[in-house]
């Protein structure tokens, strides 16, 4: 098993997904409960672009363990990208039902946070995202992306004085960051 796996991980590793791929189903074919094997199966289906596979193989390795939050995030995450917003979210809320108060649910929370803010900026509730954004950083003071959506959110609603802070700060934590800069 361990020859397998590694053999398996130096495939993923030089890329070569289709071998990794084979020696994982074999191995897990022989561990069929093994979910280190099924979370890393699925990982490598999802590298490869094997959507379908990747997300029957993290709902397997669900139905043998429904507290396995990496396997959660990663279903949200595919489904997210396939644009299956609602599934996505369930698996969110899942994981921060489970982990409320650790890394992983805060991780999951965050992420929630963002959908929803996407939505709401889709559907033109510009100071609602500001709102939202804003409270994100109570939380996660240096987050990139909620300085970045406060900045742009800002200077849409003509917020010039809070658009230029935020900007400022972004300028700070990422000073190679060139648009940041020019803005």
């Amino acid at each position: 098993k361990r020859i397998s796996l590694a053999l398996a991980n130096s495939h993923t590793a030089t890329g070569d997904l289709d071998s990794a791929i084979f020696l994982l189903v074999n191995i897990q074919e022989q561990y069929p409960k093994d979910e280190f094997i099924l979370f890393r199966l699925a990982t490598v289906y999802s590298q490869a672009n094997r959507s379908k596979q990747a997300r029957q193989t993290y709902l397997s390795l669900l139905e043998l363990n429904p507290d396995h939050l990496q396997a959660r995030i990663q279903l949200a995450m595919l489904y997210q990208v396939s644009g299956e917003y609602s599934k996505s979210q369930k698996q969110l809320y899942e994981v921060v039902k489970r982990d409320p108060k650790g890394k992983t649910g805060k991780q999951a929370a965050l992420s929630l946070t963002i959908q929803g803010n996407n939505q709401l900026i889709k559907d033109g509730k510009l100071n609602d995202a500001l709102k939202n954004y804003q409270e994100m950083l109570k939380f996660a003071p240096d987050n990139i992306l909620a300085l970045a959506k406060i900045a742009e959110l800002s200077y849409r609603l003509s917020k010039f004085k809070l658009a230029r802070s935020s900007y400022e700060k972004l300028a700070k934590l990422t000073p190679n960051d060139a648009m940041v800069h020019y803005r």
